[in-house]
């Protein structure tokens, strides 16, 4: 019987003979691993590759050690704002120390948010025919795509129900 494992085992001229009498590229120069200018080289190349890869690795850890740092920054930056200014009429904490009214309760009564997206979602909701003049320019502002400075400084008329000494 006549089997390819059999014949290439006994077939010295095989094509594939060639890559089995070196296992590597440092078999060839055998005689040369104790010089000493292999030793150096062999060195260089490791000290080399450590340095390249320990640099790459720091500036793609700096990057992203930055990065985050700059998303915690912004995020810490956004809820200071969110707690220490009304985001209707942009008044600082601090302006309510001469009022009668706290800023957790003008933000929570006199320009509750929720009450401006309920009014917008109102004004989507009704007809045209059926909205005041004051709804209607509203309105029109909302649909023109308006800034929502403009939109807040028609809503409060410049004015604050329980801060009537503190100007815009």
């Amino acid at each position: 019987m006549y089997s390819y494992a059999n014949n290439s085992i006994h077939n010295n001229n095989n094509n594939n003979s060639c890559y089995h009498r070196h296992s590597s590229i440092c078999d060839l120069h055998s005689s040369h691993k104790t010089d000493a200018s292999f030793l150096f080289r062999t060195i260089y190349d490791l000290s080399f590759f450590v340095i390249v890869i320990v640099i790459i690795l720091n500036l793609i850890f700096g990057v992203i050690v930055d990065t985050f740092a700059a998303l915690r920054q912004e995020k810490q930056n956004s809820e200071e704002l969110n707690k220490n200014h009304c985001c209707v009429c942009g008044l600082h904490r601090s302006a309510f120390d001469h009022s009668n009214t706290s800023f957790d309760e003008h933000v929570e009564v006199d320009h509750n948010v929720w009450h401006y997206i309920y009014f917008i979602i109102y004004l989507r909701t009704k007809l045209t025919d059926d909205l005041t003049g004051l709804e209607i320019y509203i309105d029109k502002l909302i649909k023109d795509c308006q800034p929502l400075k403009v939109i807040i400084c028609t809503f409060t008329l410049q004015r604050r129900m329980a801060m009537i000494n503190i100007r815009c």
